[in-house]
């Protein structure tokens, strides 16, 4: 089981790696809360300038927006849908339903909303705590998540910096740790697939009751194809210590 598992993380990240040269591979960041939650506001403090429309009167956000947004030197797609509710007509209805496929695409939903103010995102997806209109409620304690918790203010662009830096670090895959360019992603997510292979191979040999030595094989050719994407360099007495139990033939 351990070895399938391990099989199946190695592709994971070989197709992380490998959706890194598409064009479409920006995370997809919602801003989540309830009408007037603030979420527009802040939407258009994020960007730099004026995209959404904002009024005092809720429900203003139907239809969503979605913008690239650049945070921390990392660039994300930002997207404000309307605002969790009830609907009463068949818009709404579309717009929540809009809302909630958006919600279950997200790398990363913000729940925008001041002081208080909580939503439940309904889907499995990393949240981030956004408190909005902090400048009004400025003595405001977090309470006891606080280091999860971000207070924005469109108004003043107190917490923005800091929202930013927040979105960049959670929406980092563990693929891209590789760091790499689009030539050696390539070499890398090839090496990943060869070790994700060799780990099943290892599993399915266990499970035949094939000799160690069958099993070995697998498991080295496993090791030496992550060797490749990490750079390391294994030495023989670092193999002799892993494969010392085992009696491989030439």
């Amino acid at each position: 089981d351990q070895l399938d598992a391990a099989s199946q993380t190695l592709n994971g990240l070989a197709d992380q790696l490998r959706a890194r040269d598409r064009a479409d591979a920006r995370p997809l960041v919602l801003l989540h809360g309830r009408p007037n939650a603030g979420k527009s506001r802040l939407f258009n403090a994020l960007l730099g300038r004026p995209e959404a429309l904002v009024s005092a009167q809720p429900g203003t956000t139907r239809d969503y927006l979605q913008a690239a947004c650049d945070c921390a030197g990392r660039v994300v797609d930002l997207v404000d849908a309307a605002g969790v509710d009830d609907p009463e007509n068949e818009i709404e209805r579309r717009a929540q339903t809009f809302r909630a496929e958006l919600a279950a695409r997200a790398d990363l939903i913000l729940l925008c909303g001041p002081i208080g103010d909580s939503v439940d995102p309904a889907a499995e997806t990393p949240t981030l705590r956004v408190v909005t209109k902090a400048d009004l409620d400025p003595g405001a304690a977090l309470g006891p998540f606080s280091s999860e918790t971000v207070a924005t203010s469109a108004a003043t662009g107190q917490g923005l910096v800091e929202l930013k830096a927040a979105i960049a670090e959670r929406t980092r895959s563990p693929a891209e740790v590789l760091s790499a360019p689009a030539a050696t992603a390539a070499r890398c997510h090839e090496s990943l697939v060869q070790s994700a292979q060799a780990l099943s191979g290892a599993a399915a040999a266990l499970e035949s009751g094939l000799s160690d030595e069958f099993v070995a094989l697998d498991l080295r050719a496993a090791v030496d194809a992550l060797g490749l994407v990490v750079g390391a360099i294994v030495t023989d007495d670092l193999l002799d210590r892993v494969f010392s139990r085992f009696c491989i033939g030439k």
